[in-house]
């Protein structure tokens, strides 16, 4: 839930029945390498003082697993890691229902306290929990021992095709550490605690599920909302307990709705339903098409006779509907059609790095480069991620981590099955979510992996995708649900992998490409930070796997998008230069075809997740690229577009066209401008009314026979009625055929 983790810090006091006893801080820490089976009683036995601390939550690379005295300057690590910390617990909570609690630990997880063991669990995004109640000493320290392994995948010459741990772009990516295709791309791994331990103490009846199910009526008029909690009575015997309820708007004004209700426990899992109406509700939109409209459920659990207080629970939700036609790709939300303008993201290699404060950060920025949508890809990022997209009004299409290939076997099937669960699960209740993605580019529908493996099979995975897609079908009837990205949408690289940028022109990946890009090293001052200045310059030869290994495709960036540089500094400015050439030019052309062949795009990719050079806008360091400028200036909401053509006298004209993806008309000045050396060449303004939602021709102007780009330019800008600015571009005039 959001108000656990952060975003609504401050807005309200806690729910009184909830304590909490952080476990952060500094935490012993062993290497077994060998996986002798190192156990609990070695940290309870040994001096504490022989061993290394290390900062929890944290992922391992991060803390310098390099301070293990007997391994020397170890840098990365694959493999069994061992933590040890002692807590202790006020005697006032004996009584109550304590459970310890990890919000997140890549990869395998055992846990003891005070020599017993609690249990395992496998995953990296999940959140699971312990019992710990009758375990606790209260009157000295406890001593809490966790074991984590996160393992290579293995040392077979195609490992990348058998995958059998389900952390996707973290185990296998072109934009992670040492790239995808050798045994480079499994450094720098992401093992460890990387995200919170607490105690958390309460009742001993609890509400540990809260789900909210919104179903918008027809006129907008009403919406009906299903509550479905999970409640546990530790209790030796049934009890009837009260719920009350309380929703209330969390961003806009309005009123209060509150309600109670009876219901008796057994001992035990208990599943408690209540179902209430919200009259004219306000509507999550995104933020281009009106406001995020975020309501707070607050809901307590008490004793019906003596009215204490087990437990309290609170979730944000929205109400909105939101449906896509799988045979176009359209998307509709709350009834209307809506252009997605998207990018893809991965915050992070390492995600105890991210914080609620960074999230905000890149979504703002997200936000001022004027997408409305985002594809968490091939990964889950933290809850904090999408209560920050929930609020700042952004869709999100979640991929599930699935990453190109995976074993067959049925084992394999059943945990990948129980996994996508959990992530349902754990993000159901956020609105911005639109889209449950299966895999990415999964090797049935991937016929350029045959260029990558000698044993390619077209069939492969597909078994395992088509029951994940029904699984996934069956848990959320809200949503889309999309079983391939990459079969249906598209993934199309012009000017980078093949051909040139010019031919998106020809609307490659219609109807909804959701990947197209190409990349741009980041500005110099960038590089030095983490390419030793022996090795900036130049980027083939002596250095090339140094800069492959930062993942900089060498042979793309020179032999197919030509980019040249007799500098390292002048390198990164024409990489930089094209990338935002081929974005505008891009970008511009799908949406010209807006709803007639274009649905929607995807951008690949918002920011590097490590210090690399990849198909980023942003760096990871969160300095723009020149590209991140294109993908806002044509991304706006309102885009004037010109496109150039000969005549058949060979005279060059400039049609101007008005893309308007707003849910309103636009009536207003459209000015346009021809500038050369000399000053202005011509100008000219016309009176325009732009329907919502729409791409239309709205002139037509004959260019100077001695017009080029090179050396003039066009400028087109669009005012309102009280010549407020609405929009500005300035096109690249390239010549295409009528």
């Amino acid at each position: 839930m959001c108000s656990q983790f952060g975003s609504l810090k401050g807005d309200k006091p806690p729910i009184q029945n909830l304590q909490r006893i952080d476990l952060g801080g500094r935490w012993k820490y062993i290497l077994d390498p060998d996986d002798v089976g190192i156990r609990e009683k070695y940290f309870i036995l040994s001096s504490y003082e022989e061993f290394p601390e290390m900062r929890i939550p944290s992922n391992w690379f991060l803390n310098g697993a390099d301070s293990y005295p007997e391994r020397g300057q170890e840098i990365d690590y694959s493999g069994v890691m061992w933590f040890q910390r002692e807590f202790e617990v006020p005697e006032r909570l004996k009584g109550n229902l304590i459970e310890l609690v990890f919000r997140g630990v890549d990869y395998f997880t055992e846990v003891w306290l005070n020599g017993q063991n609690l249990g395992s669990h496998e995953g990296y995004f999940q959140l699971f929990s312990f019992n710990v109640s009758s375990l606790l000493d209260y009157h000295g320290p406890n001593n809490l021992v966790v074991r984590v392994e996160s393992p290579r995948e293995g040392s077979e010459d195609e490992w990348y095709m058998h995958k059998r741990l389900i952390k996707g772009i973290f185990g296998h990516h072109d934009a992670r550490p040492g790239g995808a295709w050798g045994a480079g791309g499994q450094e720098y791994n992401t093992g460890g605690i990387w995200n919170d331990v607490f105690l958390e103490s309460s009742g001993l009846i609890k509400i540990k599920g809260l789900k909210l199910i919104s179903r918008l009526a027809g006129d907008h008029k009403s919406a009906h909302i299903e509550v479905r909690m999970l409640v546990f009575n530790y209790l030796r015997e049934g009890r009837e307990v009260r719920f009350d309820l309380a929703v209330r708007p969390y961003n806009f004004s309005g009123e209060k709705l509150k309600m109670s209700f009876c219901h008796s426990l057994i001992p035990g899992q208990n599943e408690v339903r209540m179902e209430f109406s919200i009259q004219d509700p306000k509507l999550w939109w995104t933020w281009d098409r009106g406001h995020p409209n975020l309501y707070l459920l607050e809901v307590e659990v008490k004793d019906e006779e003596s009215q204490e207080i087990f437990h309290g629970e609170e979730e944000l939700f929205g109400v909105r509907s939101i449906r896509v036609d799988e045979r176009d790709y359209s998307w509709y939300l709350n009834g209307e059609r809506i252009f997605p303008r998207g990018t893809n993201y991965i915050s992070s290699q390492w995600l105890s790095e991210m914080s609620q404060q960074r999230f905000d950060r890149d979504l703002d920025m997200m936000r001022e480069a004027n997408l409305n949508a985002v594809r968490v890809h091939a990964h889950v990022e933290p809850k904090e991620f999408y209560c920050s997209a929930d609020r700042y009004g952004l869709l999100v299409w979640q991929d599930f981590p699935l990453q190109w290939g995976y074993t067959n076997d049925e084992e394999f099937s059943c945990r990948a099955v129980r996994q996508l669960e959990d992530m349902i699960e754990l993000l159901y209740n956020h609105p911005s979510i639109a889209v449950w993605c299966i895999h990415n580019e999964s090797p049935w529908d991937a016929p350029w992996m045959a260029e990558r493996t000698r044993n390619y099979d077209s069939g492969q995975n597909l078994l395992l995708d088509r029951r994940l897609y029904y699984r996934a079908l069956k848990l959320d009837r809200t949503r889309y649900v999309h079983m391939n990205s990459g079969t249906g949408d598209s993934h199309v690289y012009p000017g980078w992998y093949y051909g040139s940028y010019r031919d998106f022109s020809d609307l490659p990946g219609a109807p909804f490409p959701t990947e197209f890009g190409c990349q741009a090293l980041p500005e110099v001052e960038s590089l030095k930070r983490f390419i030793l200045p022996e090795s900036l310059w130049p980027v083939e030869g002596k250095n090339s796997a140094i800069w492959e290994f930062h993942n900089l495709q060498i042979r793309e960036l020179f032999q197919i998008a030509k980019i040249k540089g007799n500098s390292i500094e002048e390198l990164a400015q024409n990489s930089q230069k094209y990338q935002a050439q081929l974005l505008k030019y891009a970008i511009e052309r799908y949406r010209l075809a807006k709803y007639e062949k274009i649905s929607g795009l995807f951008q690949f990719m918002f920011s590097d997740c490590w210090p690399s050079v990849t198909w980023s806008v942003v760096d990871y360091y969160r300095k723009p690229k020149e590209g991140y400028w294109a993908l806002r200036n044509a991304f706006q909401p309102v885009l004037p577009v010109a496109v150039a053509e000969n005549s058949s006298n060979n005279s060059v004209y400039a049609r101007i066209y008005v893309v308007n993806d707003l849910s309103r008309d636009v009536q207003g000045l459209l000015k346009w401008r021809l500038e050369g050396n000399q000053g202005v060449l011509s100008e000219g303004q016309e009176r325009v009314c732009i329907p919502k939602d729409s791409s239309k021709e709205y002139l037509k102007i004959k260019l100077p026979s001695h017009f080029s780009q090179g050396e003039n330019r066009l400028v087109l800008a669009l005012y309102d009625s009280k010549e407020v600015l609405i929009a500005e571009n300035y096109p690249k005039i390239e010549l295409e055929t009528s």
